[in-house]
């Protein structure tokens, strides 16, 4: 099996894949919101789409609420895509040139059932045990969640800084602090 993908133990996989479920959450609702709830509540909700995907014979009761879950999913990922232009430092041509390759990637994986979820239990079940799907789904999440976090820490988060700016430095302390420090010292 192609990349060592048959000899990893399919649980360290479906842990990989449900904890990127996760913080994709997070990456999503740091730009958002600045509400801690509402952040853990879309960390929540996105676990929940990676164990449905992910764990499916372990809950298949979830499974049945899939269509809907994955509807609410694709609605965040909108609206999250509709702020990254208004928000990102990047130039928007790498924005939309990212955009482009994202629809184009996700649109060929479809096409070529290059390891994307399945529509029923038992086919999901049978995917998660397949080496290949493994490999391929493993891709779709390392290019997705790479995207995420390019346009996401590319924005400001709640806090008005983001990665980027604290990269080259640390934020410039307010002036009442920063004047004390200047005059040496309190007292």
């Amino acid at each position: 099996v192609a990349m060592g993908f048959g000899s990893t133990p399919p649980s360290l996989f479906t842990a990989f894949f449900v904890a990127t479920h996760a913080v994709s959450g997070y990456i999503l609702g740091r730009i958002m919101t600045s509400d801690p709830f509402v952040i853990a509540l879309l960390c929540g909700f996105t676990t929940l789409t990676g164990i449905i995907e992910h764990c499916p014979d372990k809950c298949p009761a979830l499974f049945k609420f899939n269509p809907v879950i994955n509807l609410g999913g694709f609605a965040f990922l909108i609206y999250f895509m509709y702020l990254v232009p208004h928000t990102s430092l990047l130039p928007r041509w790498v924005i939309w040139s990212t955009y482009t390759f994202y629809v184009v990637f996700v649109g060929t994986a479809v096409k070529l059932e290059f390891g994307m979820p399945k529509d029923n239990i038992e086919d999901t079940v049978a995917a998660n045990k397949d080496p290949t799907w493994i490999r391929d789904h493993f891709f779709g999440h390392v290019v997705g969640t790479a995207l995420l976090v390019m346009w996401s820490f590319s924005c400001p988060g709640s806090d008005g800084i983001t990665p980027l700016q604290l990269a080259s430095g640390p934020p410039p302390l307010p002036l009442g602090i920063g004047a004390v420090v200047v005059a040496g010292g309190v007292g």
